[in-house]
């Protein structure tokens, strides 16, 4: 890659990573969005993701004390399953509407959640964990988007905005060390370049410092609001860019 690409990946990581630390979740879902022009898509889901585990792991232990462990637990395991078979799954199938039925639910429950936040007061329970767990995990394994079906399932369950963050962070590195070993086992990692690493990590120190402060001054119900817009966005262009691509 010229010296251009490593400086435009740089910009994608730190948009990438100033998202993910702020809302809890967003770096595979902006990232995702550039990288397949620079490099083949199971190249960019890997990079992608093992750059966000990183970025997730650095803030699950800076707000480790905050992390709500019982309130994950229901989406642990199907996100888990779901995820790794998907990974096993990804370069063998054509997952194109998947990704277009992903993208029309993800505007269904983001513009749901929108206009219904003040009267949602939702629990955490098995069911809506296995069902939020799968969604998230299937997209994971695909795509390496698993962050907005989680935010959804935590940002009206847990009001505090650091036991939110700390929570969803913590769940996040949990399950993309699973996924990334499953790619590991298949021989994904050889598609990572160390040097794209590298730009990557470099990106995360200055603006996840700056997302950090704007994440202290940010009341939680903004906060939810933006997570709500930001996953009908994505889902949105997800479903164009997959219509066009039909």
């Amino acid at each position: 890659m010229e010296a251009w690409g490593y400086a435009a990946f740089f910009l994608v990581a730190s948009a990438a990573s100033f998202l993910q630390t702020s809302i809890g979740f967003g770096f595979s879902v902006f990232s995702m969005l550039f990288l397949p022009y620079f490099l083949p898509y199971a190249d960019s889901v890997v990079l992608a993701q093992t750059i966000a585990l990183i970025n997730t792991i650095v803030v699950a232990v800076l707000y480790r004390r905050h992390i709500a462990w019982k309130k994950m637990l229901p989406l642990l395991l199907p996100t888990m399953i779901a995820g790794g078979a998907a990974a096993v799954l990804m370069l063998d199938i054509d997952s194109s509407y998947l990704m277009l039925a992903l993208g029309i639910l993800l505007i269904f429950l983001s513009a749901s959640f929108f206009i219904l936040s003040d009267r949602i007061h939702f629990q955490p329970n098995a069911i809506a964990g296995v069902a939020m767990g799968v969604v998230s995990g299937i997209s994971n394994g695909f795509f390496g988007i698993g962050g907005p079906p989680i935010a959804l399932y935590f940002a009206p369950s847990i009001p505090d905005k650091t036991e939110y963050n700390a929570t969803v962070q913590a769940f996040f590195s949990i399950v993309n060390t699973f996924i990334l070993a499953v790619r590991l086992a298949r021989g994904s990692f050889s598609m990572v370049s160390p040097s794209l690493v590298l730009v990557g990590i470099i990106a995360l120190i200055p603006s996840s410092l700056i997302a950090m402060s704007f994440f202290r001054h940010i009341n939680a119900d903004a906060l939810r609001r933006i997570i709500y817009a930001f996953v009908g966005v994505n889902g949105l262009i997800i479903a164009i860019r997959e219509i066009a691509a039909l």
